[in-house]
């Protein structure tokens, strides 16, 4: 029988972890409209990211090479320094422009990240290892996971390389796997890996959204 996973209940101190929105997609599957900005129900997805990760970051930001489109939010703005449009990119910017060590990655485009989910992986964060990131049957989740800074100088050497995926730098850095037991202990549906990329996914997280109230 497997032992009880305990997940932490209350938000943790994160003084050496900030949290970046990633929003530089080019939006292709979405005619060109920013996923960031879809309402769900009442709500843009961003709101809803900002709204989640607030009581659990004192550092949050936003990376995007259309800043104007979020002065209207209190939180700082930084561009990609590479041209490349990729993960890996974003991964790189976010390092740079973060004054904390650690960064909580979470893409513009995922509407139900859930508050045991960012409990589990800062719960899960170890200062031995570069990347903690969830691994479901499915594989790896890059972009809701926590890297550190000493994965800045690995992330690009690969893009100067055009070597673009985010596993290219696993290699180099030493990853910790969260399991799927414990990803279900903290979110029963995974619901925090749904992400919204095409009209369809849209259609199917308002459903999902009236049927959760």
């Amino acid at each position: 029988m497997n032992a009880k996973i305990t997940i932490p209940n209350k938000p943790l101190s994160t003084a050496n972890c900030a949290a970046a929105i990633l929003a530089g997609g080019a939006n292709s599957r979405m005619d060109g409209k920013n996923k960031a900005f879809l309402n769900i129900n009442g709500k843009s997805i961003f709101e809803y990211l900002v709204n989640r990760l607030n009581p659990f970051f004192m550092e949050i930001f936003v990376i995007s090479n259309n800043p104007r489109e979020y002065l209207k939010y209190d939180l700082p703005v930084y561009s990609d320094l590479f041209t490349r449009r990729c993960s890996l990119n974003g991964v790189h910017s976010a390092l740079t422009y973060a004054k904390a060590p650690f960064v909580f990655l979470a893409p513009c485009d995922m509407p139900f990240l859930q508050d045991g989910m960012i409990r589990l992986l800062l719960a899960e964060q170890d200062p031995k290892f570069d990347i903690i990131i969830p691994k479901t049957q499915a594989g790896y989740e890059p972009l809701c996971a926590i890297y550190s800074k000493r994965c800045l100088k690995p992330a690009a050497r690969m893009l100067e390389s055009d070597r673009l995926s985010i596993r290219s730098i696993f290699s180099q850095v030493r990853v910790k796997e969260i399991p799927e037991d414990k990803l279900y202990a903290a979110d029963p549906q995974l619901a925090s890996f749904i992400n919204v990329n095409t009209p369809q996914d849209l259609e199917m997280a308002r459903n999902k959204e009236k049927l959760n109230g």
